[in-house]
């Protein structure tokens, strides 16, 4: 249901600001695997998908901090 989702996804996102590790490393990737497993999506979705855009923030801040240097 709408509200459960909204819920989920609301405690979710509130939980890589816990001081549990460095950048919310792992922690969003273990309660993204739980949450979205309550509405039914796999554990291994779930874990490619947030691992794929880990690589992507982490290359786009590499790239960023590149391009700021240069000039």
């Amino acid at each position: 249901t709408a509200p459960t989702e909204i819920y989920t996804l609301s405690l979710h996102d509130a939980l890589p600001i816990l001081p549990i590790s460095i950048g919310g490393i792992g922690t969003v990737e273990w309660s993204a695997t739980y949450f979205f497993g309550q509405i039914g999506i796999s554990t291994t979705m779930v874990l490619t998908v947030y691992l794929f855009l880990r690589t992507v923030q982490y290359i786009l801040a590499i790239l960023s901090l590149v391009s700021i240097r240069s000039r």
